[in-house]
């Protein structure tokens, strides 16, 4: 009889409790090693909290909009607080799940600080004293923290990161942004709706500089960010940031001698690998830039039997590719079988408003690798859907081989964004051509039926085009 496997994991986050609960799956008896709370940062300080407070925006603006649809709902009112109060309750919710799903899956779950004593020993730090973890296979999911440079002293009150920004129940009257990627767009256009007098500030020479964003989303986005009330400011360099001598707040110093004055400013400039102090070096697992753990498809380190996923490897700093980083350590881990991490077909979202979604190349990205492709577009505004539920405000563009029609890659923006981009994941990852997408009849009205159109497009045969 094969002898059970004695798993460790390290970090109860979107990989660390996924790998946790299939490696118990395959029959290894699992240890789950957290700090804070299970869930990790996404749950806690990241995705789900942003994205329920993001969702109250969406209700707050179809209220104001109410006399539009023929209702008439007087001064519509906000309390934040309560808004708080409910994304607080719905990340609840879902750390009872997680701890639920660790029981059932008979997961001894252990709450403390860890650390590296050697290749197969944990030692944990916990409430009840230390406690030693022996371990055949390691899987570490430690995440990333808040990246912080000394010209932002971040003290929490007046600068402060997104954990910080997440909890506050009063909103600030002014809010300065420090980075126009990801978190920093959707934190501007969060906070602007609900009144703040946001400033965002970018180094880069336009908001989202990501190679995967089309040069037309990002433009529609800057200019959609404009009318919300947010002032963003790209190709501008700060100096240094410091709480303000005269006044409550904080003052901003630019490169060129202006400066600028906010009551409270939130650092959103990335992240970096949580590896420090873990007692990974000591414990013979290379390290590679910025702390990160190199590993291989397997998702194994240098030392094979010592596993990493997330965003501690320093390459997608995405929950999904975590979780799924997580499942194919697990399998690998509970020798169930070999499983091997691909990462050409990886969906990503920005919950803007609207929001917007990539996968695969875009057009720059085909063009700079030598491939000859083609493009085809579809708006919003040409959707019977979209005008119908006064969502208009979007588009669809999908890239595929000029020879051949096999799609590449797609950018969406607008409503239903983020569910609709899986349908150009699973056509990439099968090699499902342009004419496969047009020949599918989506259901009317929907939001889908914008990437038939949009693949229609790319042969001049589009019906709403």
């Amino acid at each position: 009889m094969t002898e059970q496997r004695q798993i460790a994991v390290i970090g109860a986050g979107p990989g660390g409790y996924v790998a946790a609960i299939r490696a118990a799956q395959r029959g290894a008896s699992v240890t789950l090693i957290e700090k804070i709370a299970v869930g990790g940062t996404c749950l806690n300080r990241g995705c789900i909290p942003s994205k329920a407070l993001i969702a109250a925006t969406k209700r707050y603006h179809t209220l104001k909009s109410a006399s539009r649809w023929g209702f008439s709902a007087g001064d519509v009112l906000f309390d934040w607080s309560a808004i708080v109060k409910r994304k607080d309750q719905s990340v609840a919710q879902l750390v009872r799940g997680i701890e639920f799903l660790l029981r059932k899956n008979k997961i001894n779950l252990l709450r403390g600080n860890a650390r590296l004593a050697s290749p197969n020993e944990i030692s944990v730090e916990t409430a009840d004293g230390p406690k030693t973890v022996q371990a055949d296979r390691i899987i570490l999911a430690t995440g990333s923290e808040t990246a912080s440079i000394p010209a932002f002293p971040i003290d929490r009150k007046l600068i402060v990161t997104s954990d910080e920004a997440l909890s506050w129940q009063t909103l600030p009257v002014s809010l300065l942004i420090v980075g126009g990627g990801v978190i920093g767009c959707e934190f501007a256009m969060l906070f602007a709706a609900f009144g703040v007098k946001v400033t965002i500030v970018e180094a880069m020479p336009s908001l989202l500089a990501l190679a995967s964003v089309d040069s037309a989303i990002i433009k529609r986005l800057d200019a959609l960010m404009k009318k919300g009330g947010v002032d963003a400011r790209v190709n501008s360099r700060l100096k240094e940031i410091s709480a303000n001598p005269t006044s409550d707040g904080v003052i901003a110093a630019f490169e060129d001698g202006a400066t600028l004055q906010a009551e409270k400013a939130l650092i959103c400039i990335g992240r970096r690998p949580a590896t420090s102090g873990l007692g990974f070096e000591e414990a013979g697992i290379a390290l590679a830039a910025k702390g990160a753990v190199p590993v291989n498809e397997k998702m194994q380190t240098n030392i094979p039997h010592i596993y990493a996923i997330g965003d501690m490897t320093g390459q997608w700093q995405l929950a999904h590719v975590a979780s799924r980083q997580g499942i194919i350590a697990a399998e690998n881990a509970a020798g169930h079988n070999e499983a091997i991490f691909m990462e050409d077909v990886i969906p990503s979202c920005i919950f803007t408003e609207p929001p917007i979604a990539t996968v695969g190349m875009s057009e720059k990205e085909a063009a700079e690798k030598g491939i000859a492709a083609v493009i085809g577009e579809f708006p919003y505004r040409a959707l019977g859907k979209a005008v119908a539920a006064d969502e208009a405000e979007g588009m669809v563009k999908v890239i595929a081989e000029k020879e051949g029609g096999r799609i590449l890659g797609a950018q969406l923006m607008g409503e239903g964004a983020p569910e609709m981009i899986h349908e150009i994941a699973l056509a990439i990852r099968v090699g499902a051509r342009a004419e496969d997408v047009m020949e599918t009849i989506h259901a009317h009205p929907t939001f889908s039926e914008s990437i038939p159109e949009a693949c229609e497009s790319i042969y001049g045969i589009g019906i709403h085009t």
